[in-house]
C-alpha cells in the first residue's frame, strides 16, 4: 500500500518526487555523522538507477520488484504519515474520540478536542528552535505535516546542504522555500505532497494544492513571508510579527 502510494505521487509529480531516490539519499547520509558531498562522477552514475517506472508491483500477488541492480527505494518522505494513519485508526476502533497523534513533523488530530473546539496547532518557525512557532492553523480530524529544509542538513566551506534532493540534479533543491506545511485529512497524503510541493517551489506549488480537494497548504519563504492556500483564509492566524501574510503577484 505504501509502495503504491509513493509511486502514485512519483507519477504525479512526472518524477520531481521519486520513491526509487534511495541511492541519492545513501550518497549524502544527511542526518548522520557522514553527511558529505558526494563524488560528482558517483552521483552522476547513481543518478541513472532513480527511475520509479522501474519499480514493478503486483497487488494480487503482494509482490515489490526493482528492475536494476543497485535500485533502492526511499520511502522517508511518506512512512511517517502511513504511520500516523496507522496510529489515528487504532484509537478510533478503541473509541477514542480526542486525540493529538505527534510523530514530528507530522502531526494528527482524532476529532476535536474536549472542549468541543478545533485544535490549534503551531506553525513552527524554520529560523528558530523546535517549539518556536510562527502562527497557528485550527484542524479537527485532520493532519499538518510539515517538511522544510531546516531539519536534516549539514555545512560546508559555509553552504548549507539539506536532505530534501531532486532527483533529477541529485543536489537539495534550491527555490525560495523554507517549508511548507499541508492541511488534510490523510496524513500519508500530506506527507507525499508536503515533499513534492517543495520540491516545485512556491507558485507550481500553490496551484498543485489549489487543485487537490480537502487539501491546503502554508508556505514559508526564506524572506519570511508567508503564502496560504484559499481554504485557509479562516483557518489560519500569524502570532509571529516577524511573518507577513503576502500574496503572489500576477
Amino acid at each position: 500500500y505504501v509502495l503504491e502510494k509513493g509511486k502514485y505521487y512519483s507519477q504525479l509529480s512526472e518524477g520531481e518526487f521519486d520513491i526509487t531516490i534511495g541511492p541519492i539519499v545513501k550518497l549524502w547520509n544527511i542526518g548522520t555523522e557522514y553527511a558529505a558531498i558526494p563524488d560528482p562522477k558517483i552521483l552522476a552514475e547513481s543518478l541513472k538507477l532513480v527511475d520509479y517506472n522501474k519499480l514493478s508491483l503486483n497487488s494480487q500477488k503482494h509482490t515489490a520488484k526493482l528492475e536494476t541492480s543497485g535500485m533502492k527505494v526511499d520511502l522517508g518522505a511518506i512512512a511517517k504519515g502511513y504511520a500516523a494513519d496507522e496510529v489515528a485508526s487504532i484509537l478510533r476502533s478503541h473509541g477514542v474520540k480526542h486525540a493529538i497523534i505527534n510523530l514530528g513533523g507530522n502531526i494528527l488530530a482524532v476529532g476535536n478536542n474536549i472542549n468541543g473546539n478545533p485544535w490549534k496547532i503551531g506553525i513552527q518557525n524554520p529560523f528558530n528552535t523546535r517549539g518556536n512557532y510562527i502562527g497557528l492553523v485550527q484542524i479537527q480530524d485532520q493532519t499538518v505535516v510539515t517538511s522544510g529544509t531546516y531539519e536534516r542538513y549539514f555545512v560546508e566551506n559555509g553552504r548549507i546542504y539539506h536532505h530534501i534532493l531532486n532527483p533529477f540534479t541529485g543536489y537539495p533543491v534550491e527555490n525560495n522555500l523554507r517549508s511548507v506545511s499541508i492541511v488534510s485529512d490523510i496524513s500519508m497524503n500530506a506527507d507525499g505532497l508536503s515533499t513534492i510541493v517543495l520540491l516545485y517551489g512556491l507558485e507550481e506549488g500553490i496551484k498543485l494544492i489549489e487543485s487537490i480537494e480537502n487539501t491546503e497548504a502554508i508556505f514559508l519563504t526564506n524572506d519570511k513571508n508567508v503564502y496560504v492556500t484559499s481554504g485557509l483564509k479562516d483557518n489560519f492566524t500569524i502570532t509571529n510579527s516577524e511573518f507577513k501574510l503576502a500574496t503572489i503577484k500576477k
